[in-house]
């Protein structure tokens, strides 16, 4: 690595690749920062990338690119102003996402499934490449359902930047590790009279039983119709329409 790292600084003027660890930074004499004085000094930058083949692709990109900057006049510490990171890209890639899908209940929880949840491992004010969002998902086991869903997410966003990457070989070969248990009618009539002790709950796991919806589905339902359509207690219906706090969670049901 250190050859290649040599060849790549025989190609730089201003800027020069030095590697520390796992990691290449980048030295070269800069403007001063904001209260720093008015003298030009040397300072070490940190792009982030490792030590590796692609990582210095990708640092050489930066090393050209601030020497450019510097032969301009336009180099500024606030590097990152213009440049996509990913708080800006994950903000941009969502509001591109509902512009083109209605934003219902149940896409609303899927994205978050889908796309929030793996983006919160991510350094939000770090420049967006693939190199770093597979240091990410090298953190995670192989052939696991938290990579798969963290390679999908991440390939979605960088697609949508039209960024190459080779990401899906992170996608491995997940299965799930247990088969879904439906329980029988009889299990479900038992549990029904059994363990279900108000009127309320009985409702609930009833309307959960017969149409297969989520639990968390329960408190968006149009209760306004459900009551027309059903005959409905009246407990029940006061509980579900006007004073859902009658349904406690913690009481014996």
């Amino acid at each position: 690595m250190q050859e290649k790292i040599n060849q790549a600084n025989a190609k730089l003027e201003r800027v020069k690749i030095v590697r520390r660890g796992s990691k290449l930074n980048l030295r070269a004499t800069l403007p001063p920062k904001p209260g720093h004085g008015s003298k030009n000094k040397q300072y070490t930058l940190s792009p982030g990338f490792n030590a590796t083949d692609e990582g210095l692709k990708l640092t050489v990109v930066e090393a050209q690119r601030i020497e450019a900057d510097l032969i301009y006049g336009r180099f500024s510490w606030d590097i990152k102003k213009d440049q996509l990171t990913l708080e800006k890209a994950i903000a941009k890639f969502e509001k591109d996402y509902w512009q083109r899908k209605e934003k219902t209940i149940n896409r609303v929880n899927n994205y978050k499934y889908d796309y929030s949840n793996h983006f919160l491992f991510l350094p939000q004010d770090q420049i967006l490449t693939p190199e770093l969002l597979k240091e990410a998902l090298e953190t995670t086991k192989p052939d696991s359902r938290k990579r798969r869903g963290m390679a999908i997410a991440y390939g979605a966003l960088l697609n949508h930047f039209e960024i190459k990457h080779d990401l899906n070989r992170y996608k491995g070969n997940y299965k799930p590790s247990t088969k879904r248990v439906i329980p029988t009618e009889e299990e479900i009539d038992y549990y029904y009279e059994n363990h279900c002790k108000s009127p309320q709950w009985k409702w609930i796991y009833g309307i959960i039983a017969c149409y297969g919806i989520r639990p968390s589905e329960i408190w968006h339902l149009d209760m306004s119709l459900m009551c027309d359509i059903f005959h409905l207690p009246a407990a029940v219906e006061s509980a579900l329409v006007n004073d859902w706090q009658v349904v406690d969670p913690k009481a014996d049901h």
